[in-house]
C-alpha cells in the first residue's frame, strides 16, 4: 500500500460546527491522526442535530447524524 501523504502527522481538532470539522476530516482521510477536543460544556453544534422525523428532544450528544457525517474517522476527548 502506497504512503499517504500525512501519514505519521499528528494533529488536534479544536474546531466547531461544519468547516473546521470537514477539513480536520481530509487531514485524516490522507493519513493524519486526528484528534478531536471537544467541551463538555459546550459540545459541538452539530451533535444538537436530530434526523428526519425525529421528535425534539429524541437521541442525544451521540446521535445526531449531522456530527456523524462531519467527524466519521477522527478519534475523540473530551475536555472540560
Amino acid at each position: 500500500m502506497e504512503n499517504r501523504p500525512f501519514e505519521g502527522l499528528k494533529v488536534l481538532d479544536f474546531t466547531w460546527g461544519g468547516v473546521g470539522p470537514f477539513h480536520a476530516n481530509f487531514l485524516s482521510y490522507y493519513g493524519a491522526m486526528v484528534v478531536r477536543i471537544e467541551s463538555a460544556a459546550r459540545p459541538d453544534v452539530t451533535r444538537h442535530s436530530r434526523g428526519l422525523g425525529e421528535p425534539e428532544g429524541s437521541g442525544g450528544l451521540e446521535q445526531g447524524p449531522v456530527f456523524a457525517l462531519t467527524h466519521p474517522v477522527k478519534k475523540y476527548g473530551m475536555s472540560l
